[in-house]
């Protein structure tokens, strides 16, 4: 519902446009709404030919908590030491983006005070390999991370989440354009 204009503009420019749902915190904890990101991704990959999508011409765009599901299923689709960790993903195909866009995320919870991320978004007892597949992400961006298109507002409490995307973009020398609104 509130991308619905936007995605009916880009359906309306030839666009073939999928606008999905995940489960949310608190109701459900990670990984839920991840993995209902990876297994949309590997409906797509299956169906491609049925729905006429270009894999090849794949690209995502997500906001704030969708701009984390981007980015994170984009390490899942680009390391294969990082899809290790969640082993009820193994079997799934991972088209990986062209390219993503990505606006006022968290890209990863190490370091975060946000006590409420803690409480509403991760479960009691963690498994190591899971606490480890959230709090630490950015550790498995490769150089086959897709092109990025970064942005944050200059008034986003989440501001300084964008800094560190972007320096790991640099640090691999990913093609990135970055605006702060």
């Amino acid at each position: 519902k509130l991308y619905g204009l936007y995605t009916k503009y880009l359906a309306s420019k030839g666009f073939a446009v999928v606008n999905f749902n995940y489960r949310l915190a608190p109701e459900y904890k990670y990984p839920c709404g991840f993995l209902d990101c990876c297994r949309l991704m590997d409906f797509l990959a299956k169906n491609a030919a049925e729905y006429r999508l270009d894999l090849n011409r794949l690209y995502m765009v997500g906001d704030s908590a969708g701009a984390q599901l981007v980015s994170q299923y984009s390490i899942f689709a680009t390391s294969a030491e990082y899809r290790d960790l969640f082993e009820e993903a193994e079997n799934l195909v991972a088209p990986v983006p062209a390219k993503v866009a990505l606006n006022c995320g968290v890209y990863e919870l190490y370091g975060r005070e946000d006590s409420r991320v803690s409480e509403n978004y991760l479960p009691a007892g963690l498994s190591e390999k899971l606490t480890e597949s959230i709090s630490h992400v950015l550790n498995y961006l490769n150089k086959d991370f897709p092109e990025t298109f970064l942005m944050a507002s200059v008034n986003d409490p989440l501001l300084p989440a964008s800094a560190v995307m972007k320096k790991k973009l640099e640090e691999f020398g990913i093609a990135y354009e970055y605006h702060e609104y």
